[in-house]
């Protein structure tokens, strides 16, 4: 299981075995000193099960990750990639939202993705520099 915040909003992403488990981490996370809220990502696999998750998120990742490289304007971004149960996210920022949507779009073509959460943050420095350009100071 990995948690995460941000301002705030505790999120929790990975595996558990029971949905008791689930809602307990839910609950514990509430505890926490400063949280929100909770968005809770967790998936419920049985024990007998969870390996060959694992294993298939694993590979669904490492094949994801490697169209992004593949991808001349998606390589050099550093795009983190995670999946529970064939649930991509895609974490991380990105120039522009035409390269989010493109990444959306590698991450769907992989065999054994279900869903992709494209959670990509468009870098603004590089939107403000454009509506800018041009202009002179009168």
């Amino acid at each position: 299981m990995s948690v995460t915040t941000n301002r705030g909003a505790v999120t929790l992403r990975g595996n558990v075995a029971t949905d008791e488990a689930k809602q307990a981490a839910e609950a514990d996370a509430m505890t926490v000193e400063g949280a929100k809220g909770v968005v809770n990502h967790l998936v419920v696999v049985p024990n007998t099960t969870q390996s060959l998750v694992e294993r298939k998120d694993d590979e669904i990742v490492k094949d994801v990750e490697g169209r992004l490289r593949q991808d001349q304007g998606l390589k050099k971004t550093g795009i983190d990639v995670r999946s529970d149960t064939g649930i991509v996210t895609l974490t991380g920022n990105v120039p522009s939202l035409k390269m989010s949507l493109r990444a959306s779009e590698q991450a769907r073509q992989v065999a054994g993705v279900r869903a992709v959460r494209n959670e990509l943050t468009v870098e603004k420095q590089k939107r403000m520099s454009r509506q800018t350009e041009g202009r002179e100071d009168l």
